[in-house]
């Protein structure tokens, strides 16, 4: 079971999630059914930090059904994903699986938490 550290800058409508241990797919439902309760408009997921090789490629396409059926997710932003080096490949994946399914936010993958933060604060400041 995966833990997650949750901050919120409302400043700039920015959300960090870190996340540590083990994740797994009802991991990653459970922090979408939170987040998008109340969500801000840029997120940094951080799971560099944790373990992803319980997840599979049909995990991400129901996470990514899950997000698109929520009804706060409506809002245009974005969200970066830090991998592990080694899991970057199912960061990349879900970046596809977003397009699919057409949700309004923009996902990125990057392997440092430093790419992630420059990319989202080019909209964010």
């Amino acid at each position: 079971m995966a833990d997650l550290q949750i901050e919120v800058d409302k400043d700039k409508d920015l959300t960090t999630i870190d996340v540590t241990g083990i994740v797994t797919a009802d991991d990653i439902s459970n922090a979408i059914t939170n987040f998008y309760k109340n969500p801000t408009q840029f997120v940094i997921f951080d799971a560099d930090n944790c373990q992803l090789n319980e997840l599979s490629a049909v995990d991400l396409e129901k996470a990514t059904k899950l997000i698109a059926q929520v009804k706060a997710h409506q809002s245009k932003g974005k969200t970066a994903f830090v991998m592990p080096k080694d899991d970057f490949s199912l960061g990349v994946l879900f970046e596809g699986l977003t397009k699919i399914e057409n949700l309004p936010r923009e996902y990125r993958s990057f392997t440092s938490h430093e790419e992630a933060e420059r990319w989202i604060e080019q909209h964010c400041m």
